[in-house]
């Protein structure tokens, strides 16, 4: 979110000194798919008809 709203100056002012917007996405997409794989498993589905 920072390199979206924060000039390209502000860079240099992260840890690693750039973005990171490669690991970033990585870091995302594995936490949607963990918790995706989490709502699955522990999510209890009703039929229609159990009333």
């Amino acid at each position: 979110m920072r390199s979206v709203f924060l000039p390209s100056a502000f860079q240099t002012q992260e840890v690693a000194g750039s973005w990171q917007l490669p690991q970033t996405a990585v870091v995302l997409a594995s936490w949607a798919i963990i918790g995706l794989l989490v709502a699955l498993r522990t999510f209890r589905w009703a039929r229609r008809d159990a009333g």
